[in-house]
């Protein structure tokens, strides 16, 4: 595994994007910053993170024989092993708010961004990026936001926990198939936030409604089922926004 650490960068996801466009990079390669300047959330959005107190890394790796309609797979994979490491620094009351945030006690600790490249069906690539807010203390002005700090009271060692996620994710994508495919989902939707309770919910015309999230589809899409049709409702992000 290559480990390149920068000073700062305005984005791991976009350094290793254009590095992949001019070299071939080695499998696996892991990039990481205390200092980000410009990153990347969900759909185009902005990811928060202040300079040294933050976390800010980029996994690029070539899957094996992942097809481009599994790709969920790999996102549900990724979710669950950072919040595996974040339980293993006794981070309490870790859950993944979906698509793939990673909160703690309702507060967003991680945010993860996946750009796949896909060629003839399958993803020849993946640029896995990860934010976590480990020591910052400003999340306390963001009312949804917090950090493995403020919710341990403790400071922890950034590299550290990059070195965590990387040991502890690689190989299990190096082994993802279609036979663990069932359990992975599984354990993932017992993961999600808010599972089966009853919750409010605004769409994309702007519209409330309330609903109990029942689980995923195996594409990615949110599954509620409406408390006035007693219907399922699909959802893909965007057309959907959690109220809590």
């Amino acid at each position: 595994m290559k480990l390149i650490k920068l000073n700062a960068i305005d984005s791991t996801n976009t350094f290793l994007s254009e590095l992949s466009r001019i070299s071939t990079i080695e499998n696996p390669t892991v990039v990481l910053t205390d200092n980000q300047t410009a990153g990347r959330g969900q759909r185009g959005s902005a990811w928060f993170s202040e300079p040294g107190k933050s976390l800010s890394m980029s996994i690029y790796l070539r899957p094996k024989q992942l097809l481009a309609q599994d790709q969920f797979y790999l996102s549900m994979l990724v979710s669950l092993s950072v919040q595996k490491v974040l339980k293993d620094f006794e981070v309490p009351k870790i859950t993944v708010k979906w698509p793939n945030d990673i909160l703690s006690h309702s507060k967003k600790l991680v945010g993860i961004l996946i750009e796949n490249t896909i060629k003839q069906g399958e993803i020849s690539a993946s640029i896995i990026g990860i934010g976590v807010n480990v020591n910052t203390r400003l999340v306390k002005s963001l009312p949804k936001l917090g950090s493995m700090y403020t919710q341990t009271n403790k400071n922890f060692v950034i590299e550290e926990v990059a070195k965590r996620i990387a040991e502890d994710l690689v190989p299990k994508i190096e082994n993802l198939s279609q036979e663990n495919y069932a359990d992975l989902k599984d354990a993932y939707e017992h993961q999600l936030f808010r599972k089966d309770e009853v919750s409010t919910f605004i769409d994309k015309n702007n519209q409330p409604f309330s609903g109990i999230i029942r689980g995923v589809t195996d594409i990615g899409e949110l599954q509620i089922e409406t408390s006035l049709e007693n219907t399922m409702r699909l959802y893909w992000p965007k057309e959907v926004s959690l109220q809590y």
